[in-house]
């Protein structure tokens, strides 16, 4: 359940704050992402204690029930697809992190020739479709997900930290993000039991 616990925060007449006017408090999240906030809003709202969730994430039952965009991974946004794009570049400084060699976020700018900023709230879909768009143009976005990205995929949009999930798995940091990029099945088990739909 979802409880407001501000008035609305956002710049008046901005995007934001037509989707954080959309919030009825004890809604689900279920539906908030069916009266179109996005997951990332939730987020980024429950993070700045402009609204507070308690309970878990909505589980799938079947497969014949409406999945939300949220929880069916076949379907990326604009900004996943430039995340996408992002984990699957080599980084120019060889530079290890949590998705191995993976670019980071200002090396990605950079080679984009933009602020580190607004490549950040592109990769957060906080820019508009048609703005994170134009800078995706020129870029080669795969196709087909590995099992390793939509297993990513599902932690990225979950919003859980890797602290978090590592301890529902009683696991080590390493040890889970060993299994993603293999794309153990027991890391698809726990993700569909989280309510993740896979492709």
């Amino acid at each position: 359940m979802i409880s407001v616990l501000v008035a609305n925060p956002k710049r008046p007449g901005s995007r934001a704050a037509e989707r954080f006017s959309r919030y009825i408090d004890g809604m689900t999240i279920s539906e908030a992402l069916g009266a179109g906030i996005r997951w990332d809003d939730i987020r980024w709202d429950a993070e700045r204690n402009y609204v507070a969730i308690s309970g878990d994430l909505p589980r799938q039952k079947s497969h014949s029930r409406v999945v939300s965009t949220q929880t069916d991974l076949s379907h990326l946004s604009a900004g996943e697809e430039l995340w996408l794009w992002r984990r699957q570049q080599v980084s120019p400084s060889k530079t290890m992190g949590p998705g191995g060699s993976s670019m980071n976020r200002i090396e990605a700018a950079t080679q984009l020739g933009i602020t580190v900023q607004r490549y950040s709230d592109a990769e957060r879909d906080r820019l508009a479709e048609r703005d994170i768009r134009m800078i995706t143009k020129e870029l080669t976005i795969p196709k087909r997900l590995s099992q390793a990205d939509v297993l990513a995929l599902a932690r990225r949009r979950s919003g859980m930290t890797l602290e978090r999930v590592c301890s529902r798995l009683k696991t080590t940091r390493q040890a889970y993000l060993k299994r993603e990029m293999a794309g153990d099945p027991r890391v698809r088990t726990f993700w569909e039991r989280t309510g993740f739909v896979f492709p």
